[in-house]
């Protein structure tokens, strides 16, 4: 089969696949020698060949080995956030007194801090399937 039916019964892309039949194809002796003495190969690798006009195919045996073998990456869900505020608030910051840059900074640190909190309260409850 091609590369892209093996890629949509693995649930994969198959520029994955690709990659792990390439890194077969350019690795073979390591990953038989490692195999050989019973040892797990330190990267994924997809046992394929090349067909017409250069094209990946793969067998369903050695796809099912394939997916046998396979560790499926960790997923971490995170935010990537940014709180920004008013400039005019960082102009006061910087342009006043001591005591004014002092209760500016540390009012936006408040919202900041009272924004995450809010954000993690909401965040966890998603990840641990609490409303």
């Amino acid at each position: 089969m091609s590369i892209g039916e093996a890629a949509r019964l693995a649930g994969v892309t198959a520029r994955y696949l690709r990659g792990v039949a390439r890194h077969h194809e350019q690795h073979r002796g390591e990953i038989d020698q490692a195999v050989t003495a019973g040892r797990q190969p330190r990267r994924a690798f997809l046992e394929a060949h090349r067909g017409t006009k250069n094209r990946w195919l793969v067998t369903r045996e050695h796809l099912a080995e394939f997916l046998e073998r396979r560790r499926p990456p960790a997923v971490r869900v995170a935010y990537d956030l940014t709180l920004t505020t008013e400039k005019s608030l960082g102009v006061l910051a910087l342009l006043g007194d001591a005591s004014t840059r002092e209760a500016v900074l540390g009012s936006i640190q408040a919202g900041n801090d009272w924004a995450l909190g809010w954000l993690e309260d909401r965040a966890v409850g998603r990840i641990d399937g609490k409303p």
